[in-house]
């Protein structure tokens, strides 16, 4: 075993184990002190060092790491299971720092320190890596070591792959605009190839709009006691900071995402909607305003949207839709999945009824097939309007409209979604499946009926590959090879923009390819993750008679 000064070369493989060999420009306690990162030394079945921590309000100093060798290299780092809820990594020179976690374990597993691949780079002399606690989201963070291994040259992706990203603006606490930027950044070394990006609460913009009815009630929300402290409020708070400084999230991501050669899609909720008490944070002042505009059911019961058989209904979406495309956006995406039903029963379905069958609405099925035809025609003609003001807003440049249909045709064409005539009219250019059934219950995609419903129009079918019944990374895996031996053109993941789930990543980078798919069997026939049982923690014995026994 040859040594470096920080660094051991263990065959083709290099490791870092003991971070007091930093430097001195890296502020090291064994006490959990303010403004440093805690010591303490471990030891596995195969190696010991020294690892960091920082608890949640320690405001640890950034790590810097030189790394050793140059070449076509995996990196990966061994976390602490069960303390580090992520940590923030970047190689030096990198506009962004990275989110990386491990996977999930009970905390009955005992003290392992879990591998977690980052990513395939080709390192040049000098290079570095950067090890930062999440401070803006307060953050546990432990890493016990580094390693490098030789890693195989990238592969192109051979089907288009879609990512979903909330677009939320505080879902990372209060962090820099340029920081921001990472949620469309990340995927550039990545098959990903296009991003739909969330634009809407409740159908308010979450960026800074043109539109004054458009625009997210901010001060009155800063007023209120919000649920969730993590997260809504440092939203609230980042949208003022981006009006202060006369810059719009939505277009940052843009900008970011062409720049790294993705499409971005701006995805709206379909529903102006309000939630109950307490999460009043999700309320669109419109639903209050003009209850007479209301879905309504076959008893009379309004529900929470509005109902898009209101022309002033449709004006709304088909402004934001316009905005967002302006702002450059290579598109629309309607998440129908997080907004359906886009109308029911209200006044102008029944009077379209009667106008058709001569009868009354009240005394029909839900299922009805002449209230389908009715239904089905209302949301044909908005879709075709989301279609022409999408073209024309995009004023000679190339722009599609996405859309998340339900899992399977059949409850799409319940809902009056003929999904077939979207394709067939090219009023839609692709369709990702989402597994949604009736309601909100998981329902599987049906991949031959969705073949069979679109044969002979243009329409790529990319069906979400998560959020159904598969959860591991080889379960996605298995599935996403099950469609696409069925036909389909490309795949869909939700929230993928959450990559610091080392299955998300790895997919992220390979599933689009043969080739990759096959490294992502090799990997996962293995034990994985790779999981290290630490035998002594900070001078004590941890692998028998657990010392968390006596607390």
């Amino acid at each position: 075993m040859r040594k470096t000064t920080i660094w051991q070369n263990r065959g083709r493989d290099w490791w870092f184990t003991d971070f007091t060999r930093v430097g001195r420009t890296t502020r090291l306690h064994r006490r959990a002190l303010p403004g440093y990162w805690q010591t303490a030394t471990y030891r596995t079945d195969g190696f010991a060092g020294v690892m960091v921590l920082a608890n949640p309000k320690a405001a640890a100093p950034d790590i810097t790491v030189r790394l050793p060798a140059k070449g076509r290299y995996s990196i990966l780092l061994g976390l602490v299971e069960n303390y580090c809820d992520r940590v923030l990594v970047k190689l030096q020179g990198q506009p962004f720092f990275d989110r990386l976690a491990h996977g999930d374990v009970s905390p009955a597993d005992g003290n392992c320190l879990q591998e977690v691949w980052y990513k395939d780079v080709d390192l040049r002399e000098g290079d570095a890596l950067v090890i930062r606690q999440d401070a803006a989201m307060a953050r546990r963070c432990a890493v016990a070591y580094v390693r490098l291994a030789p890693a195989p040259a990238p592969t192109a992706a051979e089907i288009p792959l879609i990512a979903t990203v909330d677009g939320y603006p505080g879902n990372n606490g209060v962090i820099s605009f340029d920081e921001m930027l990472a949620e469309e950044l990340q995927f550039g070394d990545t098959q990903v190839a296009a991003i739909c990006h969330g634009t809407d609460i409740s159908g308010q913009a979450q960026y800074n709009t043109r539109l004054p009815r458009h625009r997210y009630t901010v001060r009155d929300k800063i007023e209120e006691v919000i649920i969730n402290s993590d997260y809504y409020p440092w939203a609230l708070e980042q949208m003022r900071r981006y009006e202060k400084a006369g810059r719009c999230p939505l277009r940052d991501s843009v900008g970011a995402a062409h720049r790294s050669g993705r499409k971005l899609y701006a995805y709206h909720r379909m529903a102006v909607t309000r939630l109950y008490a307490p999460f009043r944070m999700f309320a669109n002042p419109m639903f209050d305003a003009h209850p007479e505009w209301r879905c309504v059911d076959l008893d009379g019961t309004p529900v929470s949207r509005l109902s898009i058989a209101f022309p002033e209904v449709r004006k709304y979406f088909l402004e934001h839709f316009r905005e967002t495309v302006k702002f450059g956006a290579d598109g629309v995406c309607l998440t129908i999945c997080r907004g359906w039903p886009l109308v029911l029963c209200e006044k102008p379905v029944a009077a379209a009824y009667r106008k058709r069958t001569g009868k009354e609405l009240r005394r029909v099925r839900p299922d009805d097939p002449d209230l389908r035809a009715v239904r089905t025609e209302i949301v044909n003609r908005f879709i075709r309007e989301i279609h022409e003001t999408v073209v024309e807003a995009g004023g000679g440049r190339a722009v599609e409209v996405v859309a998340l249909p339900l899992a399977h045709p059949r409850v799409n064409r319940h809902f009056g979604m003929d999904c077939r005539r979207w394709a067939l009219e090219g009023w839609v250019q692709i369709l990702c499946p989402y597994p949604y059934g009736y309601s909100a219950k998981r329902m599987d995609i049906d991949v031959p009926a969705w073949r069979k419903e679109l044969r002979g129009t243009r329409a790529a079918l990319c069906p979400m590959l998560n959020r159904g019944s598969a959860k591991t990374g080889p379960e996605l895996l298995k599935r996403a090879e099950q469609w696409l031996r069925q036909g389909v053109t490309g795949l869909t993941m939700w929230d993928w923009d959450n990559l610091s789930v080392p299955a998300y990543r790895l997919l992220a980078a390979n599933i689009g390819s043969r080739e990759g798919r096959q490294r992502l069997h090799k990997l996962w026939e293995k034990d994985w993750p790779v999981r290290r049982q630490v035998l002594t923690f900070d001078g004590i014995a941890v692998d028998r008679y657990h010392p968390g026994w006596n607390v």
